[in-house]
């Protein structure tokens, strides 16, 4: 409709200059023209800070403060309910104090079970190795296809020598050119006639 056309076509506009306000606050910052340093942090009132260690006590007063209240407010409780809020709130606050070192903790615990486990399985004794399974037996020739040469050095195409040979899906050799236009154009394996990509033709190397 006309709405995907007019946002196709000044959506490139506008966040365009909204990058750019992006990086002339941020310029403006750097140079200390500003306290903000994006529009963002402007338009909902926030300034970033470096936190100082007057700044950390402050956090830490007012945080003993509202603790505080809470053990008053659960004080003040009565019955077996005062002292499971008691109970709850002293285990909260010690989670909360020792979380950091709780967080890294498990994942050394982690790290050492891992490790643990990962050295026994590749230390354990095998029982046995298994033997080697053997290749697929090659699909037998099409009486439709094209006939095999009597040597295997023979592309079954064009009757020359092999050069640069190439397996097909089917397991047959062939010259890489030959197989790869007529499998780009028929997608067939000529000596077995079955299906074949030009994706699934590998390539073979041979040693001197």
């Amino acid at each position: 409709g006309g709405w995907r056309r007019a946002v196709r076509r000044y959506y490139p506009w506008l966040h365009a200059c909204k990058e750019l306000s992006v990086l002339g606050w941020q310029i403006g910052y750097l140079f200390g023209k500003t306290h903000h340093c994006s529009p963002w942090l402007w338009i909902l009132g926030l300034v970033l800070k470096r936190a100082s260690g007057a700044d950390s006590k402050e956090l830490d007063e007012r945080r003993e403060v509202a603790r505080a209240a809470q053990l008053a407010y659960a004080g003040g409780l009565r019955g077996p309910l005062r002292w499971m809020a008691l109970a709850m709130m002293r285990v909260w606050h010690t989670l909360n104090d020792r979380f950091k070192v709780l967080v890294l903790g498990s994942a050394l615990v982690i790290k050492l079970a891992d490790w643990w486990f990962t050295s026994q399985s590749s230390g354990a004794p095998r029982s046995g190795t298994l033997p080697v399974p053997p290749p697929p037996s090659r699909p037998p020739a099409s009486e439709l296809g094209v006939p095999l040469p009597a040597s295997k050095d023979v592309c079954p195409l064009c009757r020359n020598k092999t050069t640069n040979p190439t397996a097909a899906s089917s397991g047959f050799v062939y010259c890489y050119p030959c197989i790869f236009k007529h499998v780009d154009s028929l997608g067939a394996c000529p000596v077995t006639l079955l299906p074949c990509a030009p994706g699934q033709l590998v390539r073979l190397y041979e040693s001197a």
